[in-house]
């Protein structure tokens, strides 16, 4: 993962192309610190598909003044909040529903939901145009996240009060939150986005499972899933600008050499910063440039990095159960990069695991749909569930119930107890409902009745603290 952010964050501008001297850098505060804004038309000329959105359109300034409203998290609340994130509401833990009633959450929940029911989102990027963007930051990500967990901890005190309708709502907003994030330009976007997506699939199915809701409550949900199918994160946009990343990053090596591996920060006759994608008029300048083309060749060095793009593109927008490449396939590429590349070789993460974010998200969503269908049938039937996936007659499509790791659809069976509904999972092999510790290798598996929950135990506290 590191090595996926830091090509991420290691692009330039090709030589030759910096914005106009002297143009104007907008500063936003983001809790406290004050943030350059790279420009929109800076990120545009590099390739990057950043849209330019009027602000009142745009769902990322709504969630940057959410970012700016929420109290941080005591510590002595962290065993608990991160307990009803992942589990359910601690009910009677001192301090945990204080937090959440705080004026300041408040707005940034409102916040949140409402920047999440809105169609378009860009959210801004972070630092000084001109420049190599090594320090470009995203600080609003770490931001989100948190925002996403306090959305589902608000839900979560929503489902224990009895309150579902509310609740479905919060984890909703975490979905379309989670959508938004993962339209952004960079592959670590895409993940967050891929991210949030799954803690709020995982806390919808989960109310599902523990609560009898209505048949019109559940017809509801399965219509908000519809809509937001569509909108889920994709692989192929995430390592298309990871693409993007790579070879500009090859620009600058290539022209720049010395300067870049030797990390000289130059500074310009005005006493900033210099631009590093601008080769000096000087014999100096102009003899950096012929001999890092020279001993870099750019083109070849593309080439290499493309061929792998191009294959890691091609695993991801093959569906699993219809692969003819395997990732031992993708990872050949770079093994057969020349020794003397070392730029590709060094630079080029293993993306075989972002490539499969796509299919996994869409398993879990047809689980998610599964399981809404399943429990409308219960509903009734006088909580007696559908002997085979077929008598829920019209309630999905075949779409909705294909196992994209199969091809076929979902597994279903009745247990003594209840049943389960599964996929195969990543390595397509049926394991018969065997699930494994974060869904990784063996099967998806939701069952019915779902198992006890673990209560919350708080640390135990030092003497004298």
């Amino acid at each position: 993962m590191v090595a996926v952010i830091v090509c991420l964050l290691a692009t330039t501008l090709p030589p030759g192309t910096a914005p106009a001297a002297g143009a104007p850098v907008e500063k936003i505060e983001l809790r406290g610190q004050a943030m350059p804004v790279w420009p929109a038309a800076d990120l545009q000329a590099r390739g990057f598909a950043v849209q330019d959105l009027p602000r009142e359109k745009n769902a990322a300034w709504v969630y940057l003044e959410a970012c700016n409203s929420y109290e941080d998290l005591p510590p002595d609340l962290e065993a608990a909040f991160n307990y009803a994130v992942s589990s359910v509401y601690p009910v009677g833990v001192a301090g945990l529903d204080e937090y959440l009633q705080r004026p300041r959450n408040r707005a940034a929940l409102a916040l949140t939901q409402r920047a999440s029911t809105m169609p378009q989102c860009q959210m801004p990027y972070f630092g000084e145009p001109g420049q190599s963007v090594l320090a470009l930051i995203l600080p609003n990500l770490s931001m989100l996240r948190f925002l996403s967990k306090l959305v589902v901890v608000e839900g979560q005190r929503l489902e224990a009060k009895g309150d579902h309708d509310a609740a479905v709502e919060q984890y909703l907003t975490c979905a379309r939150m989670g959508t938004h994030a993962g339209a952004g330009i960079t592959l670590i976007e895409n993940l967050v986005g891929f991210a949030i997506c799954n803690l709020a699939q995982q806390r919808l199915a989960d109310l599902v499972l523990r609560h009898d809701l209505s048949p019109a409550q559940l017809e509801r949900l399965d219509r908000a899933l519809v809509e937001l199918g569509p909108r889920l994160p994709s692989s192929e946009r995430g390592l298309r600008q990871e693409r993007i990343a790579g070879l500009q990053l090859v620009d600058e090596l290539c022209s720049r050499p010395l300067r870049v591996l030797s990390g000289v920060q130059e500074m310009s006759v005005d006493g900033g910063p210099a631009d590093v994608n601008v080769v000096p008029a000087d014999g100096w300048g102009r003899l950096e440039q012929r001999v890092g083309r020279l001993l870099l060749p750019d083109r070849t060095i593309k080439q290499h990095m493309t061929a792998y793009y191009d294959r890691v593109l091609e695993f991801a927008t093959q569906p699993p159960g219809q692969r003819s490449l395997t990732e031992a396939d993708v990872d050949a590429v770079v093994q057969r990069i020349p020794a003397w590349d070392v730029i590709a070789r060094m630079s080029l993460p293993s993306l075989t695991a972002a490539a499969g974010q796509s299919w996994r998200a869409q398993a879990q969503w047809n689980l998610l749909r599964g399981l809404v269908a399943l429990r409308s049938y219960m509903a009734r039937h006088a909580g007696t569930p559908p002997a085979r996936l077929a008598d829920l007659g019209d309630a999905l499509s075949a779409d909705a119930l294909l196992d994209v790791y199969s091809g076929q659809p979902l597994r279903y069976r009745v247990e003594s107890a209840g049943w389960v509904l599964y996929s195969v999972g990543p390595n397509g092999r049926d394991d018969g409902g065997v699930a494994a510790l974060g869904w990784q290798d063996m099967d998806m598996v939701w069952r019915y009745p779902p198992a006890p929950v673990e209560p919350f135990v708080p640390a135990p506290t030092e003497p004298g603290t």
